[in-house]
């Protein structure tokens, strides 16, 4: 009874992830992910150049390094804070002093800065030993829709809005690895969207309005002060479906941006981060790629794969004509992997002739390039 039992479990937990690949398949269209270059750099703010002082920079720089690899700053219930500080020299390849405008929502302001540089791969080794998720450099766009309640009535900010929210937001965006792209709001966005629909997260004419930005995702923001303080409400959606709604607030503008792109971080590092560990349970999978015209195209397809976060090992098993096969261990689950590759077009999801049982096991993609 017992044995039965379990195998009927592994079958539903199978049948749900076919029907949770195969929807995820379809969904996966042409996506515009950005790589972040400088997500091992940071900007630390200093009154000075002692030696102390720092000390204390570059162990507040590489948290802060931390917080982005990790998508949040929940690292620091499982690696403890000493354990960094003395890391902290090692994990830094360089150095220097220079001066910075930072607005944080507050106004702009000229400051000394410490500018560091960690290693990616010292954090990668550091994060995979304590069993943390590493979030990759390419990460997807996510478009920001805000509106605010002031003195004016209720209104949208727009890229070139000077509206404090905007700034603190962008900074944000910056802090926790999350790249922004804020609407225009020239007159095809103001005929195409009112402020009550924003307001009440109606999400339709939202991504209608969206169409005509390059986005992964989609962030709706409705914020008010109240009593001195600000409050917020946010809604994060991807492929058209809501994955997370929180309310925030703080007692400043750039309190509240700072909580909620923190918990933005968070829901996108659920999606796309993977355990990079050595003992991490992760599975094997075919990719069958038709379009191979030669063999730069060949070299440029193993090159990227092997990029992939999800990917540990990479390896062809068939050349054919037009085709080739990779044999692919991961880190994680296929449903991940087909995530990360529809953040770029450069290979385009197709429906092969995988039996039940390959569905997930055997993947199926054209090469379009670098288009």
């Amino acid at each position: 009874m017992k044995q039965a039992s379990r195998l009927l479990f592994r079958a539903i937990v199978l049948k749900r992830r076919i029907l949770s690949f195969l929807s995820l398949l379809l969904l996966c269209g042409y996506a515009h992910a950005v790589a972040i270059s400088d997500i091992y750099d940071v900007e630390v703010p200093v009154s000075g150049q002692d030696p102390k002082e720092r000390a204390e920079a570059v162990e507040k720089g590489a948290g802060m390094v931390m917080d982005r690899v990790a998508g949040n700053s929940g690292w620091r219930n499982v690696l403890d804070t000493a354990v960094l500080a003395e890391q902290a020299p090692r994990l830094l390849e360089e150095y220097s002093y220079g001066y910075a405008v930072v607005d944080s929502g507050s106004g702009p302001r000229r400051l000394l800065v410490l500018k560091a540089h960690y290693s990616a791969q010292g954090f990668e080794n550091l994060l995979s030993q304590y069993k943390v998720p590493v979030w990759g450099r390419n990460r997807p766009q996510v478009l920001v829709w805000m509106a605010v309640e002031g003195d004016r009535g209720r209104e949208i900010l727009g890229e070139g809005a000077s509206h404090h929210l905007v700034a603190a937001v962008k900074y944000s965006g910056q802090r926790w690895g999350v790249p922004l792209l804020l609407p225009l709001m020239d007159l095809q966005d103001a005929s195409s969207l009112n402020t009550s629909d924003l307001w009440g997260f109606f999400a339709e004419p939202v991504e209608a309005s969206s169409t005509r930005y390059s986005h992964d995702s989609i962030l709706m923001v409705r914020a008010y002060p109240r009593s001195g303080r600000w409050s917020g409400l946010w809604q994060l959606r991807v492929s058209g479906q809501k994955i997370a709604e929180e309310s925030v607030e703080a007692d400043t503008v750039s309190a509240m941006a700072d909580k909620m792109m923190e918990s933005v971080a968070l829901s996108l590092a659920h999606k796309y981060a993977v355990n990079l560990g050595a003992d991490a349970q992760g599975d094997e999978v075919t990719v069958e790629v038709s379009n191979v015209t030669d063999f730069r195209a060949y070299a440029d397809i193993l090159k990227y794969m092997r990029q992939l976060a999800p990917v540990k090992k990479a390896e062809p098993v068939y050349v054919g004509e037009d085709i080739v096969r990779f044999q692919l261990k991961l880190n994680g689950y296929p449903e991940q992997l087909a995530e990360h590759l529809a953040l770029q077009p450069r290979l385009r999801p197709e429906l092969g002739p995988s039996t039940q049982e390959e569905v997930g096991r055997r993947l199926y993609y054209s090469w379009a390039g670098d288009r």
